[in-house]
């Protein structure tokens, strides 16, 4: 056996890893660094929770400092249980507001408390699990560990939750919040820029400082606008917060003339019928959903949404086709679980991809946070994937079916220094390092270590 040894040293900062913590792991939407993803071009899907992501760019350019960037994102992961209820995420998948793509948002949860001082009860607000959604370009939440409240300014109580606090988030990336129950919120990141965010789903404007004082800002007046490092306006986006009319998003092309990119909605009823015992149904709700996205060259995408099992009128509001610019289709459809559904967490518990080129299967076993995916391709090869949390640690492919065909290769990727085979072993944030070992049937073994700071 031939094995071949070499050792990398990465110098990164790990602009905002994932999750909570290895026992927690939260499904998230976007592109996760050091993920598993599968598909493309068009849409990726991250093999280990089936959400299907893409991005339809809008606007970028150089700038003083910092590129400007403005993508239209969507994730098909919709649904998470929330007080034993099944609750959409916001804007059902699609960009919050016209800052997300650019800037990301602040988002946290309130909670109405009380508090007794001299025999009387006093009311006040606890702000708890807060979170930084980044841009459209990353697109995924990093998470911080504190509760503040504003009992010390409403109340003569003591002892209730600070004001404010200084946290630094929980997944390794070193980003850091600086916080008010006013509220308000400032976010650091590690290259020196800062953020002064808009604060749960687009409410109010926001700017990027790199540490040179260059300024990504967005603004809200009777538009949004979004102004890039030159002072020159490069986004207008008219419609926010009316997603039963038209949203523009309008910007000065090369020509000089203005380029419209128009989002479209059409109004749906979505109605959840998962059949999850303990969890609470979404009832029948009028919805617009956004059913089409038109472009300054009159070319489009249409979207289509999945029938509620049992309803076939009404829509679960998860994915069902997007149809391109070109004219070619892309279709979804979920399976296995309940209904398609994984109870504990929302994600799919399987996936059909069908394309113009063939049909991708996708079907998932396990429980949190150790789950396998046997993906099957148009020609019915099939690759086993396993996981710990988000992260893969073992790929074996086959020439034809796992049952009944050839094993080709097998791929173990560990963490943090953990030996191979380390699909049992648990996954602690940060990553430190990561160590490829791929064997062929040949009997030839490859070995990449891979050191980050």
């Amino acid at each position: 056996m031939k094995r071949i040894s070499t050792r990398i040293a990465v110098s990164l900062i790990l602009t905002l890893l994932l999750a909570h913590a290895a026992f927690t792991w939260v499904p998230t939407p976007g592109l996760i660094p050091f993920g598993s993803f599968s598909g493309g071009p068009f849409d990726i899907v991250n093999n280990q929770n089936l959400n299907v992501h893409f991005e339809i760019p809008v606007l970028s350019k150089a700038g003083r400092g910092l590129a400007f960037n403005y993508p239209i994102r969507y994730d098909t992961t919709v649904w998470r249980v929330n007080n034993s209820t099944w609750t959409p995420a916001a804007a059902w998948g699609w960009p919050n507001g016209a800052f997300e793509p650019t800037l990301g948002y602040v988002w946290f949860s309130t909670v109405a408390s009380t508090c007794t001082s001299g025999g009387q009860n006093y009311n006040y607000t606890t702000y708890q699990l807060w979170n930084y959604t980044q841009p459209s370009d990353r697109g995924f939440n990093t998470p911080f560990s504190f509760t503040i409240s504003d009992a010390s300014v409403r109340t003569p109580c003591t002892g209730q939750p600070p004001y404010s606090a200084t946290e630094t988030a929980t997944d390794g990336s070193g980003v850091t919040i600086s916080a008010t129950a006013q509220p308000s919120a400032t976010i650091y990141f590690r290259d020196g820029s800062t953020l002064n965010p808009s604060l749960n789903w687009g409410g109010n404007p926001g700017t990027l400082t790199d540490s040179n004082g260059n300024q990504i800002t967005a603004t809200v007046p009777a538009s949004s606008v979004l102004t890039d490092t030159l002072g020159t306006t490069a986004i207008t986006a008219a419609g926010q917060g009316t997603p039963s009319s038209p949203i523009t998003l309008q910007y000065t092309n090369a020509a000089g003339t203005t380029s419209t990119v128009t989002l479209k909605y059409a109004a749906h009823t979505v109605q959840t019928s998962f059949g999850c015992s303990g969890i609470t149904e979404y009832p029948p709700t009028p919805v617009n959903l956004v059913s089409e996205i038109d472009l300054p060259d009159t070319t489009k995408y249409t979207f289509s949404y999945e029938p509620t099992p049992g309803a076939p009128s009404n829509v679960t509001g998860r994915l069902a086709s997007v149809t391109l610019p070109t004219g070619g289709t892309i279709s979804y459809s979920y399976t296995g679980g309940s209904n398609g559904i994984v109870c504990a967490d929302g994600t799919a518990a399987g996936l059909t991809r069908q394309t113009p080129d063939g049909t991708w299967t996708y079907t998932r076993s396990g429980s949190d946070p150790a789950w396998t995916t046997t993906m099957t391709d148009p020609q019915a090869n099939q690759t086993v994937l396993n996981f710990q949390g988000p992260y893969e640690t073992e790929r074996q492919a086959y020439k034809g079916s796992s049952g009944t065909g050839t094993l080709l290769d097998t791929v173990y990727t560990c963490y943090n220094g953990a030996a191979r085979p380390c699909n049992t072993t648990a996954i602690t944030l940060p990553l430190t390092q990561i160590t490829k070992t791929n064997s062929w049937a040949s009997g030839q073994t490859s070995q990449t270590v891979t050191t980050l700071n």
